[in-house]
């Protein structure tokens, strides 16, 4: 509370580039969704990057304590080594001006798919937890820069839409990941929750890197 009235006051104040309603900006997001093909790749390509996440984080927690018999303090200490990770997303930008939007997003997939690989091994040191960790978030966090940058060279008008749908896909996706995660533990220990999260991010990959084509014959949204 004591941040949303510092916010208040601090924010400069920049006026509405349209005039539409906040119920018809509701309704516009399906056909937003389905009329242009670069928000349909980015949305659904985070989401499935975020399975591959929530997947990771929820397993985690199983294995620091089942394995590793590790504590709650410990466990989320693991949170501090992630949040390192964090320091590398201004550069994600960068590598999509320089790469292209497709191009960096399938470079920072790719590197999701990379800290999977480092992390497979992940029952038999705290060390290659650690070091999969850096590399996964690196990988997460700057993919979710570089689908905010493809999404917001649309038009500005949609700007906000676009960052709803974006983060309610990727967070649906996180929650299904925190599911998924869950049922492979259960099911196949550590190696089954490693799975699941190279066969996420591998079709995220795909999807991030597919051409874009327009959904039933549709070319163009006005919303």
């Amino acid at each position: 509370m004591l941040l949303m009235l510092v916010l208040r006051r601090t924010l400069p104040y920049v006026p509405a580039v349209g005039d539409i309603g906040y119920r018809a900006t509701l309704f516009s997001l399906p056909r937003l969704f389905a009329g242009r093909p670069l928000v349909r790749r980015v949305t659904l390509s985070g989401a499935l990057v975020g399975i591959a996440f929530g997947a990771f984080w929820t397993a985690l927690t199983f294995l620091l304590e089942g394995h590793y018999r590790l504590g709650p303090t410990m466990i989320g200490l693991f949170g501090l080594v992630a949040a390192a990770s964090a320091l590398a997303s201004p550069y994600a930008g960068r590598l999509a001006d320089r790469l292209g939007h497709r191009g960096a997003l399938a470079a920072l997939i790719g590197l999701v798919a990379v800290g999977w690989l480092v992390l497979l091994p992940g029952r038999t040191g705290l060390g290659w937890l650690i070091a999969g960790v850096v590399v996964l978030d690196v990988g997460v966090w700057g993919s979710q820069a570089a689908c905010q940058t493809a999404l917001f060279t649309l038009d500005s008008a949609l700007h906000n839409r676009l960052n709803t749908l974006y983060f309610t896909f990727r967070f649906l996706g996180i929650a299904v990941g925190s599911l998924v995660g869950t049922v492979a533990w259960a099911g196949g220990g550590w190696s089954a929750v490693a799975g699941t999260g190279v066969a996420a991010t591998a079709a995220g990959l795909i999807v991030a890197v597919l051409p874009a084509r327009p959904l039933f014959g549709s070319t163009s949204c006005r919303v």
